[in-house]
This record gives structure tokens, C-alpha cells and sequence, in this order.
């Protein structure tokens, strides 16, 4: 009788208080559901990423050597690392903004591509003239013209698709997004093979790069005036752009940045304190992690475009934004903690051996992870910029921290061990607010 009531009371806490679904009815009208929906692209396009990646890198290392390999992947990720800085911070600017832009929508979008295809050339040249400093591998950027400009073109091209993207998630067409994953997953392949016959050097980086490139000209030329009629893109900087915007965009700038840290310093750290053949362990372990940490990314990136269209409905958003992350995320992490050893077979039984333990404590760390990544977006949809700098600071320094210190002790199990638990400590804070504002009582 107890075990019955027991049970009871948590069917009644998941379904009553959270509104999960409770029938298989339930479940398709989720589809109807513009915040369920939008989420739902997102995800896919994270994962499709994801895995057009896993093959993209796996077909590049049959075709070109491990030299050549090792470049490419080292000057895409620049490029990665560019594009983020370039934005300033304007990606969730845009999503936050654009929704209520209607009178100057055309200045707000022209005017943040025209600043970011600025700061895309200027931080790229920054970065090619000094990469005998911080990158020497990549010095023959500076020495090659062929190199050199097309390695600013796809910077340039890269930082204009992201902010497109961003603007279709503020217009809640999400799917537009999910067509541009599509488009850089699948176009990145077909000229692999020709370059590779043609020359030894970087095809893999022209490879990506001509599918970002593009992407760029099909999301600018074709999807955006389909979402955004009237909207013109030629280069110009308005001064009726938001005040507002640009510190709300400078503000995530700070907390992205805060965001990147581990995932930049964590891979060093491990090199230098375990070496290099438990640092394979980790990066696996970490990526596949990433998968599921795209399900409260995906999640709270849709939030926030359906707050900033209406900031009446935040509550009741948050609510189905609690909901939807349970309904995936669970499932994900009950299969990988009782799993995910096989999944880790897949790259091999000694990564199966040595990144189990880092794959579980990471995959749990996705439910607070969740929690602050909610809370973020309630913060920002707010405008309220400063506990979301001062969390992501936190999260950053104190993972680091910890991770060395458990390092030495537990192994790369303790890197994971720091994250869950900076990741758990800001969920004590961020919990009792999200539960008492927006489950179990009104906004006040």
C-alpha cells in the first residue's frame, strides 16, 4: 500500500504538477506546439551536425594524412572560435530584440551583419598576423595569399549564417536552421573527394569551407526574405540600433566567453596533466556528452524567441520548457548511464574502459545543467544580464579549478566530477527559483 501511494504521488508530481503527457494523444499534440517545435529542429540540427561530422572527419582521415588532418581541424576550429567572437554576443541579441523590431527590423538586422562582417575580417586578420605567436602550425596562413584570403572569406561567410540563423529562430522558423545543418552537413562532402585528388593541401578546410559559404549565400539571398519581407542586407550601420541590444549583446558576449573556457582549457589541461592518450578518452567522452547537453540548448534557444514575441506568456513557457526537457532528456540519460558503456564500444573496448566513469558523472551533471540553462533564459528574456555573467564565471573558474585539483586523483573522471559539481552548486540556486516563480506558484 505504501510503494502504491508512493507511487502515486510521483506520478501525480510528473504528470499534475510538471503537465507531462500522459498518453500517447498527449504526446502528438506536442507537434502543435510552436515552443515543442522550434525546440525540435534545434535538437535535430545539433545532432544532424553532430553526426555528418563524425563521418565528414572519418571520410577526411581515409582521404589526407594525419598532417593534413590535424591543420584542417585546427583552422576550422579558429574559424569556430572567430565566428563566436565577431558576433559579440548579437546571436541572442537578435533572438531577444528582432521579435519586437518591427518598426526598425530592417535597421537592427543590417546593421548587426554589417558589424559582425567587420569584426569577422578584423579578428581574422588579427589572428592570421599573429599565429606565429599563438598558433604556429597555422603560419602558413600568413605566407600563402590563397590561404590567407580564403581563410577570411569563410570566417566572414561563416559569422553571416550564424546571425541569419539566429534571425530565424527569432522569427520562430527554426526550420530554416535545421536546412542550413542540412545543407553544411551534406555539402561539405562532395568536394572532398575532387580536392583530395587535386591537391595535398587544406581540401578539408575548403571543403567545410565552401559549404559554409554557401549556406551563407542561400540563407541571406533565398530563406531570409521568406521569413523578413522588405528586409534588405546591403552593408550599412544605422543609429537607430537598440541601446538596449547592444548591452544585452555585450553582456552574452562576457557569458559566452565564460561558457567557452572549459571547453577550450579542459582538453589542454588533460594533455598536460594525464598526456595525450587520456585525453582521446576524454574528448569522446565529452562529445558524445555534448549530444545530450544540445537537448536544454535546443530547448532554451526556442524559449527565448517565444518570450521575446510575447513577454506575457514567460511563465507559461518556462513550464513546457521544463516539461519538454524532461520528456527527452531523461530517456537519453537512464539509456546512457545503463549503456553508455556500449555506446563507448563503438570507438572501442579500451574507450568503452577508460571513459565510462567521465561519460556517466557528465551525463547526469545535463539535469542541473538543464536547470541553469532554463534560468538563463528567463534572465535574459528579462534583460537582467548580471547573474547570468556572474553563474557562467563561476561555472568556468570553478570547473577549471576543480579539475586540476581532481585530476591527479581520480583521473579524467575527476574533469567530469568538477563539472557536475559547479554545475550542480549554481543548481542549488537557480532551482528554488525556477520552482517557486514558475512550477509551483504564480510570477508574482
Amino acid at each position: 500500500m505504501l510503494k502504491k501511494n508512493k507511487a502515486e504521488s510521483i506520478k501525480t508530481f510528473w504528470i499534475g504538477t510538471l503537465g507531462l503527457p500522459a498518453s500517447i494523444e498527449d504526446v502528438k499534440s506536442l507537434a502543435d506546439v510552436s515552443l515543442y517545435r522550434n525546440a525540435v529542429y534545434l535538437i535535430l540540427n545539433y545532432a544532424l551536425l553532430g553526426l555528418t561530422g563524425f563521418f565528414f572527419w572519418m571520410a577526411a582521415a581515409r582521404l589526407y594524412s594525419a598532417e593534413v588532418v590535424g591543420l584542417a581541424s585546427s583552422a576550422i576550429s579558429a574559424a569556430g572560435l572567430l565566428t563566436m567572437i565577431s558576433n559579440l554576443g548579437m546571436d541572442l541579441g537578435l533572438i531577444r530584440f528582432l521579435p519586437f523590431a518591427a518598426s526598425n527590423r530592417n535597421a537592427l538586422i543590417s546593421s548587426s551583419f554589417t558589424i559582425a562582417g567587420i569584426m569577422a575580417i578584423a579578428c581574422t586578420l588579427i589572428f592570421i598576423e599573429g599565429t606565429g605567436i599563438w598558433s604556429p602550425a597555422l603560419s602558413f596562413l600568413l605566407v600563402n595569399p590563397l590561404y590567407f584570403f580564403t581563410f577570411i572569406f569563410v570566417v566572414l561567410a561563416n559569422s553571416l549564417q550564424t546571425l541569419a540563423g539566429q534571425c530565424f529562430i527569432a522569427a520562430r522558423a527554426s526550420r530554416y536552421v535545421l536546412i542550413q545543418g542540412l545543407m553544411i552537413g551534406v555539402l561539405r562532402f562532395i568536394p572532398m573527394l575532387l580536392l583530395a585528388l587535386l591537391t595535398s593541401g587544406l581540401g578539408i578546410f575548403w571543403s567545410w569551407g565552401i559549404a559554409v559559404v554557401l549556406t551563407a549565400l542561400t540563407s541571406i539571398l533565398v530563406f531570409m526574405p521568406r521569413v523578413y519581407n522588405g528586409v534588405n542586407f546591403l552593408p550599412s550601420l544605422h543609429d537607430k540600433l537598440d541601446a538596449a541590444m547592444v548591452k544585452f549583446s555585450i553582456a552574452n558576449f562576457i557569458s559566452s566567453i565564460c561558457w567557452l573556457v572549459p571547453q577550450t582549457v579542459l582538453p589542454i589541461l588533460v594533455l598536460n596533466l594525464l598526456g595525450a592518450e587520456q585525453n582521446a578518452y576524454f574528448y569522446i567522452g565529452w562529445s558524445i556528452a555534448g549530444i545530450v547537453f544540445m537537448v536544454p540548448s535546443g530547448v532554451s534557444n526556442a524559449l527565448l524567441a517565444e518570450v521575446s514575441k510575447d513577454e506575457q506568456k514567460l511563465r507559461q513557457e518556462v513550464r513546457k520548457s521544463i516539461k519538454f526537457i524532461v520528456i527527452l532528456l531523461i530517456p537519453v540519460v537512464l539509456v546512457l548511464l545503463f549503456a553508455g558503456n556500449y555506446v563507448l564500444m563503438l570507438f572501442g573496448k579500451i574507450y568503452s574502459e577508460n571513459a565510462f566513469n567521465l561519460l556517466c558523472l557528465l551525463v547526469i551533471s545535463s539535469l542541473p545543467l538543464s536547470l541553469n540553462y532554463i534560468f538563463f533564459t528567463v534572465r535574459r528574456a528579462e534583460k537582467k544580464m548580471m547573474q547570468v555573467i556572474l553563474l557562467s564565471a563561476f561555472i568556468a573558474v570553478g570547473t577549471i579549478t576543480g579539475s586540476y585539483y581532481l585530476m591527479p586523483r581520480l583521473g579524467i573522471a575527476g574533469v567530469a566530477l568538477g563539472w557536475l559539481i559547479c554545475q550542480t552548486t549554481a543548481g542549488l540556486f537557480t532551482f528554488p527559483y525556477l520552482l517557486h516563480r514558475f512550477i509551483k506558484h504564480g510570477e508574482g
